[in-house]
């Protein structure tokens, strides 16, 4: 699990520092924005793994959750960002119009999925 974000992580830096030699290039803009979304698939899995793990074992674990949440909390806005600044410079890249998509819809669902904790919060307090 190291490795892969260790890797992620360079790629991220590989794709910034293109990004600050040439501000305008569309390509890097997509890039960078892919891998800061499959860092936050990665870190989203890690977070499962931790809690399935969790309910299998009655053992005391370490609560890595919250690290999890902080990684990965605002790691798919910015995905969707630097995607939406690629589309100013690359317009007509369908790839790039495809992973934007993808991207909004998994923000959506964590969107969905939050409102619908919050509503069985609510609804159990009124309990």
């Amino acid at each position: 699990a190291v490795v892969v974000r260790d890797q992620l992580v360079c790629r991220m830096m590989h794709h910034r520092l293109a990004i600050d030699q040439v501000s305008d290039d569309g390509e890097a803009w997509h890039y960078l924005g892919r891998v800061l979304y499959d860092y936050h698939v990665h870190i989203d899995s890690l977070r499962q793994r931790q809690r399935q793990q969790q309910q299998l074992s009655t053992a005391d674990c370490v609560d890595n959750g919250s690290l999890f949440k902080y990684e990965a909390h605002d790691t798919l806005e910015l995905a969707v960002s630097c995607l939406e600044e690629a589309t100013k410079y690359t317009p007509c890249d369908g790839r790039l119009y495809n992973n934007l998509g993808i991207a909004l819809e998994r923000l959506l669902e964590r969107y969905n999925n939050n409102a619908n904790t919050n509503n069985n919060n609510n609804n159990a307090n009124k309990q």
